[in-house]
């Protein structure tokens, strides 16, 4: 009976898995609508501020993405699909100049996402918002 107990216990330790609830809970955690705030060239620069509303991106559930960029005169506005695994970040899109992929890794503290592209020291500062943008 003493085995059968262990075996029993043993079993339901090994139907839950933790990496897939892992994925998803990261996942969400980068839904909705984030304005760059910083931008990184180079490490030895360090992080630089911007202008209000210079970049933003609004990512939905349904694994696709907006990316508004610029300001009144010159805007840029297209859409795309995203895929998070991990702190890995995908980012697929067309924005008029052929298909893009852009590899970034990516992490978030409370209200907070920092991304930085895959070898490269180059990056970006995002804030979560509320507000629509003017675009």
């Amino acid at each position: 009976m003493k085995i059968l107990s262990i075996v029993t216990l043993g079993l339901i330790f090994l139907s839950c898995d933790l990496t897939n609830q892992k994925d998803e809970e990261s996942e969400d955690s980068i839904l909705g609508s984030w304005e760059q705030i910083e931008k990184r060239a180079t490490i030895s620069v360090g992080w630089l501020p911007l202008g209000s509303s210079f970049y933003m991106v609004t990512f939905e559930s349904n694994g696709t993405h907006t990316i508004q960029q610029g300001n009144f005169i010159n805007s840029l506005n297209c859409t795309g699909t995203w895929v998070a695994s991990g702190n890995a970040l995908t980012l697929t899109n067309d924005c008029g100049r052929g298909e893009n992929q852009d590899n970034i890794h990516y992490s978030l503290t409370d209200t907070i996402m920092t991304w930085v592209y895959d070898f490269s020291e180059t990056g970006k500062r995002f804030k979560m918002t509320t507000l629509e943008s003017s675009f």
